[in-house]
């Protein structure tokens, strides 16, 4: 209670936040305001940069340009303010030196006997989705929403494989 009390007093702004991967923006000229005390809710369609934003905030992201100013000052210049800062990250926990097809295809096996009917499915929603050209990629370079909801889809959308496993 007690750091939570610190926290609320505190107001957050970020002006013309700007985060590329490669040379693809995950973040364009982003502001916004938060009034000490207040909750907001980050929302948005998948890949748009809601993860991006949120660690961009809790200092976890390298920002390309643009400023997070809490209570009008920089985190760099306040660093005890770092301790108080954290971010519940949505990813759930994957084997990173697998490529995006594999991890999918592991996640579809839980409910699918059949790998070859999981291969199939797993290249059909990542055709569907557009980021066929990331299959051979390791699992880190999709979004997070790109993820959670392909493994939603092979999981839980096709009642036709979900057999279970002898």
């Amino acid at each position: 209670v007690k750091y939570w009390n610190f926290i609320s007093r505190m107001d957050l702004a970020f002006h013309d936040l700007v985060i590329k991967y490669g040379g693809n923006h995950a973040l364009k000229r982003v502001d916004g305001f938060v009034p000490a005390g207040k909750m907001v809710a980050v929302m948005g369609p998948t890949g748009a940069g809601k993860s991006t934003l949120l660690k961009a905030l809790a200092d976890q992201q390298f920002i390309d340009s643009g400023r997070v100013l809490y209570d009008g000052k920089e985190l760099k210049d306040v660093p005890h303010m770092k301790s108080h800062i954290a971010m519940v990250d949505q990813d759930d926990v994957y084997l990173p030196e697998l490529q995006v097809r594999e991890t999918l295809i592991q996640s579809a096996q839980f409910r699918m006997a059949d790998r070859k009917a999981c291969e199939k499915l797993v290249d059909k929603y990542l055709k569907i989705l557009n980021i066929d050209h990331v299959a051979h990629n390791n699992i880190g370079n999709i979004s997070g929403g790109q993820v959670n909801y392909l493994i939603l889809k092979l999981n839980y959308k096709n009642p036709k494989y979900q057999e279970t496993k002898k």
